[in-house]
């Protein structure tokens, strides 16, 4: 689970900090940073599981130069640097540890200057503060670096270590999950091979597979009940299994009795049913990061969609947390999912802004800012609803 990600240097973040709930939703209009934030997670995975030279030279959206903020007068910055906090479950426990990379614009061409995962002195922790059992997990995550460090593992680790590095197991673990899901609802149409002990791809490819897989753990009716109470006349998912081809394909029967293939269900049904086959899949990993989670549903679904994906997340307001809970990322330009919180946001959403940074002796730069929706706190420090419902309304009625 993410805790934390702090981002300066990278497209448009600059001293960026952010604290990260188990369910959080991201909320801001299109060019505001949602996607660049999603981008910095996806990078840091790359790095993390295949180097820092492949991570730089494989972007889909642009060179590695691209990469560094640039200022409004085109001036590319000269650094970057990423630093995720995590908790990750060791067999000490669950296990804080923080991750970073930093780069520097040299002769042409980046350089890293450090790329490394180590075990948080938790000092960066206020997120802890939040959750009503905040002090037992804090206690919880020091016991477990003191029985990490007493066996004699090292506290900081580059990512260049080799395979026997305990730590750099559990980032690898983690950081799998940090893409965000980006589902093709052509590749989703089509059968696929099996078994497949995968989690859902980020494309969806192997959503047949995986449906499949969960019918073997008797967790496929669970993904079928959640899509009847999001689409209407939804009565099941039926797994196909085809022996001689070891492929295996999937039905959604409706309340008529129809059934209907993959090849004939909306880009929506496809979307909702592969969201939902990756929240009950146990290994699908701790994160499920989703972009503008609204694609595809009509506005009066979308609402039951994210009802069902924040029960499954622990909430830290509880008595009960578990600090090793899934964890759920959104990003939407719609004003339509804020009702789904009314008046109880307890830090989950944020609103992200893109604002005009003027320093003394700087050349200005569009940054993004994150800050709370929340209905009250101290002036400037928040967004109100009604505030980030205006924006939103304002944006769509001028893309008409």
């Amino acid at each position: 689970m993410i805790t934390r990600i702090e981002i300066d240097g990278f497209k448009s973040f600059l001293d960026f900090q952010l604290d990260i709930p188990p369910f959080l939703l991201i909320v801001g209009r299109n060019g505001s940073g949602k996607s660049n934030l999603f981008d910095a997670l996806r990078f840091m995975s790359d790095v993390v599981r295949n180097g820092v030279q492949d991570a730089l030279l494989g972007q889909p959206r642009g060179v590695a130069r691209d990469l560094f903020h640039r200022d409004e007068t085109g001036q590319v910055a000269d650094e970057m640097r990423i630093v995720i906090g995590m908790i990750a479950a060791s067999p000490y426990g669950p296990l804080a540890l923080r991750c970073g990379v930093r780069f520097r614009w040299e002769n042409g061409a980046p350089t890293a200057r450090y790329a490394a995962v180590w075990a948080s002195e938790l000092e960066n922790v206020g997120w802890v503060d939040r959750w009503r059992t905040g002090d037992a997990v804090r206690e919880t995550l020091r016991s477990s670096r003191d029985a990490y460090l007493a066996d004699g593992n090292p506290d900081y680790v580059p990512f260049t270590a080799g395979p026997d590095s305990l730590l750099l197991s559990l980032l690898r673990g983690e950081s799998a999950t940090w893409p965000p899901l980006a589902l093709d609802p052509a590749v989703m149409r089509t059968p696929a091979q099996a078994p497949d002990r995968r989690p859902l791809q980020t494309s969806g490819e192997n959503l047949a597979a995986v449906l499949h897989r969960l019918l073997g753990e008797d967790r496929l009716w669970r993904v079928g009940v959640d899509l009847a109470a999001i689409i209407p006349g939804v009565s099941e998912i039926v797994s196909v299994f085809d022996s001689r081809r070891q492929e295996a394909d999937f039905d959604v029967v409706f309340r008529e009795g129809a059934r209907t293939p993959p090849p004939l269900l909306s880009d929506g049904t496809l979307r909702a049913i592969a969201i939902l086959t990756a929240l009950h899949d146990k290994d699908s990993g701790s994160t499920l990061a989703i972009e503008e989670v609204e694609n595809g549903l009509h506005p009066s679904r979308i609402g039951e969609l994210v009802r069902r994906l924040r029960r499954e997340v622990s909430d830290p307001s509880s008595d009960v947390f578990d600090p090793l809970t899934r964890q759920v990322l959104l990003t939407t330009h719609s004003p339509v999912l804020l009702s789904e919180f009314r008046t109880d946001f307890s830090g989950s959403v944020v609103f992200f802004d893109p604002v005009l940074r003027v320093s003394q002796g700087k050349a200005p730069s569009t940054v993004t800012v994150a800050r709370p929706v929340a209905e009250s706190g101290e002036k400037g420090t928040y967004v109100s609803p009604r505030q980030v419902r205006r924006v939103l309304s304002y944006v769509q009625q001028d893309t008409l």
